[in-house]
């Protein structure tokens, strides 16, 4: 069932023919309403659908209250990531780990995500937050979820486990260093919040019976739109969130200067190179692209802009030089009756190389 889900979804909101700006802004779908917030603690409440959205949204009586939602926040139990997206998520961590390398004893940056989940989560947050993504997640309900993690199975990432503490020795003085975190991390091993797991979603119903306005989907503008923190926002909110932090990602983490940082940058689909000042990698700032040859339009004509004749040659020369124009006007009809006499020498000399033969 879930399997059909995601068809459908994708079918509607990726492949169908009536797109809008907002399928930029999307990344995947997820199979489970989220519990908690990042941080592992606090309660994650689901937006409810606004009065004001609900014709839009196609919502009935019955369904008060229930509706999918787009947030901003990763996902590690049961998510779809379009290709394109999962592609320039590689290159961002691959760009994020260099800067990490070369860049020794620079500042560790406060963690978002609990350490109960993978430590790759907090560079997602951190692209997502800077391309203004995020992911679709289904509505809560009564019905169940159409995937969950089961608890008595967790274990602790192994990148968060804390050896036991023990007396130092002069053998463990010998021993090479850890790896440089990007992130400041607490002292003792996470422990996973005591929330019980959500039902699974019964498959004996019909897709269309378990989506909420009888499986009519709604256009992603009139979804619910959550940023990291959990609050509401509209999308033009949402995208100027999203390119001042772009701002503050390069300077903190992107190792760019202040003056850098802000300057826009030129963005490539499938890359993060915008996002960073590398060492031996040339910035592609947006305000120095040179500009191609003017055009000058015609009518519904578009033309190149002519290079500048004489006359143009003689006005940009000064006043007070007034032999120099005449010679540069002079110039050009001599020239022009040198080459005339160069032609006419042409048919001359191949007459005289046909007398040549016939004797």
């Amino acid at each position: 069932m879930y399997y059909q889900y995601l068809i459908y979804h994708l079918l509607e909101h990726h492949w169908s023919g009536g797109g809008n700006a907002e399928r930029e802004h999307l990344m995947g779908f997820a199979l489970a309403s989220p519990q908690t917030h990042l941080d592992g603690e606090t309660l994650f409440k689901a937006p409810e659908v606004a009065i004001k959205n609900q014709k839009a949204m196609k919502t009935d009586e019955s369904d008060a209250g229930r509706a999918p939602f787009m947030w901003q926040g990763p996902n590690a139990d049961a998510v779809l990531i379009y290709g394109e997206k999962w592609a320039e998520i590689h290159n961002y961590v691959s760009n994020r780990l260099q800067v990490v390398h070369e860049t020794k004893g620079a500042t560790k940056q406060k963690k978002l995500v609990s350490e109960t989940q993978p430590s790759w989560m907090e560079f997602f947050l951190e692209i997502m937050r800077a391309r203004s993504w995020s992911l679709l997640y289904p509505a809560p309900g009564e019905a169940g979820q159409w995937a969950t993690v089961h608890k008595e199975l967790y274990q602790v990432p192994e990148e968060f486990k804390r050896p036991a503490k023990k007396a130092q020795k002069e053998s463990d003085l010998n021993e090479p260093p850890e790896i440089e975190e990007p992130f400041m991390r607490g002292e003792d091993t996470p422990a996973l919040s005591n929330i019980q797991e959500g039902p699974i979603m019964q498959h004996s119903s019909p897709l269309q019976s378990i989506l909420p306005s009888r499986g009519i989907l709604p256009e992603l503008p009139d979804i619910p739109l959550l940023d990291f923190e959990g609050k509401t926002m509209t999308w033009q909110e949402f995208e100027g969130q999203g390119a001042g932090y772009s701002n503050i990602l390069r300077e903190k983490v992107g190792g760019c200067t202040a003056s850098d940082a802000g300057r826009p940058r030129k963005i490539v689909g499938g890359r993060t190179d915008d996002l960073f000042c590398l060492k031996g990698q040339e910035a592609d700032y947006i305000g120095d692209l040179i500009p191609e040859e003017e055009e000058v339009i015609v009518g519904e004509k578009s033309t190149a802009k002519a290079a500048p004749g004489k006359e143009d040659v003689a006005k940009a020369l000064p006043k007070d030089d007034a032999a120099a124009k005449e010679d540069v006007v002079k110039a050009a009809p001599k020239r022009a009756a040198d080459e005339d006499d160069e032609e006419d020498a042409v048919p001359a000399r191949h007459e005289h190389a046909a007398e040549a033969i016939r004797s």
